[in-house]
């Protein structure tokens, strides 16, 4: 008897330990997703399960081309596309980056610390992060002002299918979720 309730004892801590190290795993190092819709075509596809490296966003770096996994600004979802502009790029756009109007316009993905000069062309694209940084709307005219977090610009490879920054912004490094290993 006492021999049994040793064992079931050893069985018990075994698996104890087992799920505990299985849940950290999850929560702090990786984690598998599923692919849903076809913005990532042809690279992924819907229904495709991926693993996400969380460890890559504190230890590595999210850069150009990796796929990262995020949650949407505006509503929490989470998203998988590719990273086309991290803290400190620009990108030029033939379009503009939020709607369907012809021009040329830079858009630069701020970095922690950085200082803008804000104008009657850059306000419309900058007053919502600067409101997410400071947790409200700010109600007096400012002319320059310094990041407080690393913003990223993302696109869907399927950019016809692709709802991305074009249609919510930046993204700030703390929606970051981590990065794809293929």
């Amino acid at each position: 008897m006492r021999q049994m309730i040793i064992v079931v004892l050893r069985v018990f801590l075994f698996l104890s330990i087992a799920i505990t190290v299985w849940v950290l795993c999850r929560t702090y190092l990786i984690d598998r997703i599923t692919i849903r819709g076809h913005s990532m075509e042809p690279t992924l596809h819907e229904g495709e399960k991926v693993w996400v490296n969380k460890l890559a966003k504190s230890v590595g770096k999210i850069g150009k081309n990796d796929l990262v996994v995020f949650r949407r600004p505006d509503n929490d979802a989470l998203l998988c596309k590719r990273c086309v502009a991290g803290p400190g790029d620009s990108i030029l756009f033939i379009r503009s980056p939020f709607d369907t109007t012809l021009y040329s316009r830079l858009l630069y993905a701020p970095a922690k610390g950085d200082s803008i000069n804000l104008n009657q062309d850059n306000h419309r694209l900058y007053k919502s992060l600067i409101a997410w940084e400071n947790g409200a709307d700010l109600s007096e005219e400012i002319k320059c002002y310094r990041f407080k977090h690393d913003w990223f610009y993302f696109l869907g490879d399927n950019q016809e299918h692709s709802v991305d920054s074009r249609h919510f912004g930046l993204v700030p490094y703390e929606h970051l979720f981590g990065k794809l290993t293929l």
